[in-house]
């Protein structure tokens, strides 16, 4: 690996960190069962996480083959960090916003697919589901190992949300055994 891939691994991690645990956290947030000091705290550190991915997109160096697909990713990785902040300010208000959720996950999994997709690769819908399954599976674990943090200071919770998040697990990490 070269030194100039590096930029883009960081990338890829703060994208599918973002996009995957947006899209676990707006999924649990339909089905319910989560506290209003989780969903504060997972929307604040996702904030934090957008902002990252951002500085991280703004720094990828041009003259790579990933210019071609550049303009586009670089909008959805804007849209998915309005869409991440615009959850925050929904949550802090406490409007309905698991739609923001999802949305910004799906605009953080379009990005993906358009890095994934620059070059013109015969392999691209490979890197893309690779990537996208890394997301979710990046997402609920992460999801679920904050939320489990959450049960000590809220022993009261239903353990249903976790365990939903442990099976989409399980699920995500088996596509991944099928698939690659």
């Amino acid at each position: 690996m070269t030194l100039e891939a590096l930029p883009f691994v960081n990338w890829i991690f703060w994208a599918a960190l973002g996009s995957g645990s947006l899209l676990v956290l707006g999924g649990t947030e339909l089905l319910g069962g989560t506290t209003r000091g989780y969903r504060l705290f997972m929307a604040g550190m996702l904030v934090v996480v957008a902002a990252i991915l951002l500085l991280s997109e703004l720094n990828l160096a041009p003259g790579t083959v990933a210019d071609e697909t550049a303009g586009s990713r670089r909008l959805l990785v804007w849209a998915a960090a309005g869409l991440t902040l615009a959850y925050l300010i929904a949550s802090v208000a406490d409007w309905p916003r698991s739609g923001l959720a999802v949305a910004a996950g799906l605009a953080g999994v379009a990005a993906m697919t358009a890095l994934a997709t620059a070059g013109g690769s015969w392999s691209a819908p490979l890197f893309t589901a690779q990537m996208v399954l890394t997301a979710l599976a990046l997402g609920a674990v992460s999801d679920a190992m904050l939320l489990g943090h959450w049960y000590l200071v809220t022993p009261q919770l239903s353990p249903t949300p976790l365990r939903r998040m442990m099976w989409l697990l399980v699920a995500v990490l088996a596509l991944q055994v099928l698939v690659f």
